[in-house]
């Protein structure tokens, strides 16, 4: 059964939506707040009470972008109907290891204890919590790449829509400098790094799908055909 829902080209639909559900939760309840203690931005105590908000937050993210990818990224030769069965097979397949995935979290957020006490196994614990999270990520960052590649292939205008997302993001980083204000810390990198990232979510999360909705709504059936062909692990032609 878990072969028939993951494995293969079409099996993609299920691994993003598994992936990314487990992922979005390590990484707003566990790298988010590692990062911030990393930082030294905020104390230790407010880590620590928003890290369940945070991780919830992300798995609902996770989740709801996942099955977006799966849908719009599905492999050419995978129906949307198909394409939303394998991904709420994905999700429901990897619902009971959102449990594990707080605990990978857990381990993580315990980063901002070391600020203030070192114990060897505070730091066993979250070195183990970072390696474990970044695998988690990394497949989920890859899973998502695959379904990135069939959606643009499959988006009509796709050279004028790189363009327009090149120009959203430059106007983005323009106004998270100018416009946004961000807790002042005292590193003048870690301010930059993170007006950079306020503009690379702003445009991952708005502006690539307006502008792939928009091109689709404005060229109707140009990007309708199949995208170019899929191959699986083995290197077999979908």
């Amino acid at each position: 059964m878990i072969g028939r829902v993951f494995g293969g080209v079409e099996g993609r639909c299920a691994r993003v939506v598994a992936s990314w559900l487990l992922a979005g939760g390590i990484a707003g309840g566990g790298i988010l707040i590692g990062a911030l203690a990393l930082a030294g931005i905020g104390p230790s105590g407010m880590h620590l009470l928003i890290a369940p908000a945070l991780f919830l937050v992300g798995t609902v993210l996770g989740l709801a972008h996942g099955l977006a990818l799966a849908l719009v990224g599905r492999p050419g030769t995978c129906s949307r109907r198909r394409a939303l069965g394998l991904a709420l097979a994905g999700g429901l397949t990897a619902l009971p290891l959102v449990g594990a995935s707080w605990i990978i979290a857990s381990g993580i957020t315990l980063t901002t204890a070391l600020r203030t006490e070192w114990r060897w196994s505070w730091l066993a614990v979250a070195s183990g919590g970072w390696i474990l999270g970044a695998m988690i990520c990394t497949w989920a960052v890859i899973e998502g790449f695959r379904t990135v590649q069939c959606a643009y292939g499959r988006c009509p205008r796709r050279g004028l829509g790189v363009v327009l997302i090149g120009a959203l993001f430059l106007i983005s980083c323009v106004f998270s400098w100018r416009l946004v204000p961000l807790p002042e810390v005292s590193a003048l990198q870690v301010r930059r790094l993170g007006r950079l990232a306020l503009a690379t979510v702003g445009t991952l999360w708005i502006w690539i799908p307006a502008v792939y909705v928009s091109l689709h709504v404005a060229c109707p059936g140009d990007g309708d055909g199949a995208p170019a062909q899929d191959t699986d692990e083995d290197g077999v032609t979908a």
